[in-house]
């Protein structure tokens, strides 16, 4: 009998632009994953890349890059800026 093998991708929220006090970098943006809640966690996850789909269906592409704080989120970079239409939608982890 063979074994199937499935990848389950993850949900993830994309929370707001990484700022600074007098800058705004649109390709960069904080994602929070479904299920993490530490920085430990989270450092498991870097290098895969999250995809996030428009109302007509084009997929944005990032990487994540790093860590970002200590409560789980991560530092994505997209290849595209998003638009802030995307803050708060649903992301998915590949």
């Amino acid at each position: 009998m063979s074994e199937s093998t499935t990848t389950v991708s993850r949900k993830c929220v994309i929370i707001n632009y990484i700022r600074r006090a007098d800058d705004q970098k649109n390709k960069f943006m904080a994602v929070k994953i479904q299920g993490v809640d530490s920085d430990k966690e989270a450092a498991r996850f870097i290098g895969r890349w999250v995809v996030w789909r428009t109302v007509s269906g084009k997929k944005l592409r990032g990487k994540i890059v790093k860590v970002h704080g200590k409560n789980g989120l991560v530092k994505v970079r997209f290849q595209k800026g998003l638009p802030g239409q995307a803050i708060g939608k649903e992301a998915e982890l590949s």
